[in-house]
C-alpha cells in the first residue's frame, strides 16, 4: 500500500484488491570491524544488533502499511480482501501478467516466480 500511495494511485482509482503477494524486504549489513566483533569480550553483539535491526525494520513496514492503508481509506478507494476460496482464482487471473514479466525479464525472473509459486 506504501506504493500505490507514493504513486497516488488512490487519487484516480476507486478500487484496490489487496493480494498480500510481497513486502517490503531490506538487507542490513556492516563490517564486523565497524560494529566491534573482533573486540575482546564482544562476541554476540553483531548477531543480537541484527535482530534487533530486524525487528525495527519489520515494525516500521508494518506501520507504514498501516499508514498508508488509511491514506487510501480515506481518499475513499474501497480494498477488497481475498477469501481463502478467491485467492487461487486471482493467482490463476493475473498469470499473463507474471508471465509478461518473465518474458521481458529472463531466466532469473523466470526461476523467481517458480520459487514464489512453489510457496505455500
Amino acid at each position: 500500500m506504501p506504493a500505490a500511495v507514493s504513486r497516488k494511485v488512490h487519487e484516480v482509482q476507486k478500487f484496490m484488491t489487496e493480494a498480500n503477494y510481497t513486502t517490503a524486504q531490506f538487507v542490513v549489513q556492516a563490517k564486523p570491524q565497524v560494529v566491534g566483533e573482533t573486540a575482546p569480550g564482544s562476541a554476540g553483539r553483531y548477531p543480537q544488533g541484527g535482530r534487533e535491526a530486524e525487528e525495527w525494520i519489520r515494525g516500521a513496514i508494518a506501520q507504514s502499511e498501516k499508514d498508508a492503508e488509511a491514506v487510501i481509506r480515506k481518499a475513499g478507494m474501497q480494498i477488497h480482501q481475498l477469501t481463502p476460496e478467491a485467492r487461487p482464482l486471482f493467482i490463476k487471473a493475473t498469470e499473463p501478467v507474471r508471465q509478461a514479466f518473465a518474458t521481458k525479464s529472463g531466466e532469473l525472473a523466470k526461476k523467481l516466480i517458480d520459487l514464489a509459486l512453489g510457496i505455500k
